[in-house]
């Protein structure tokens, strides 16, 4: 018998522990923190609209990248 794969809350997806464990609504953050980086869209941005799956889940990001450049 091989390990069946977990779906859902009990995930074996590093980030979404991750985001967990750091107090972010969804991985996702992890995503928009690595596009910021490259293309560094957030440092024009004046606004932002969350429209994810986890409402608020860029926009908590968005703080922490906008609290990192200062």
């Amino acid at each position: 018998m091989g390990k069946s794969k977990t779906t859902g809350k009990h995930r074996l997806d590093k980030f979404y522990r991750l985001a967990k464990d750091l107090g972010y609504r969804s991985r996702a953050a992890f995503k928009l923190v690595q596009l910021n980086r490259k293309y560094d869209f957030l440092g024009k941005a004046t606004t932002l609209l969350d429209l994810c799956a986890a409402p608020g889940g860029w926009l908590q990001a968005s703080v922490y990248v906008d609290a990192a450049t200062r």
